[in-house]
């Protein structure tokens, strides 16, 4: 696990307040922003076939910049950092 001593001192100074989850090496179902991606390949990717890259990437970008502000509810359930860890 790396716990950086510099990144604690920046927040430190800044004075503001950001909780630090330390995250086990190699634990995807524990990051948020895999959750995000899983999600997003879930709604775009399954069972759908896009002609071209350009249909493609045009799909990622409206999902990312006008469908995903209309998702809130679902994603609020999924973006949350209440995991248990079992050691």
């Amino acid at each position: 696990m790396n716990k950086s001593r510099k990144l604690i001192e920046f927040i430190e100074k800044q004075n503001i307040r950001i909780d630090l989850y330390y995250l086990p090496v190699y634990s995807p179902n524990l990051n948020l922003i895999e959750r995000l991606w899983r999600f997003k390949k879930k709604k775009l990717l399954s069972n759908k076939y896009y002609a071209s890259f350009t249909r493609f990437r045009n799909v990622i970008e409206d999902f990312f910049n006008r469908r995903i502000h209309r998702m809130k509810k679902d994603l609020t359930r999924l973006m949350t950092p209440n995991f248990e860890l079992f050691s």
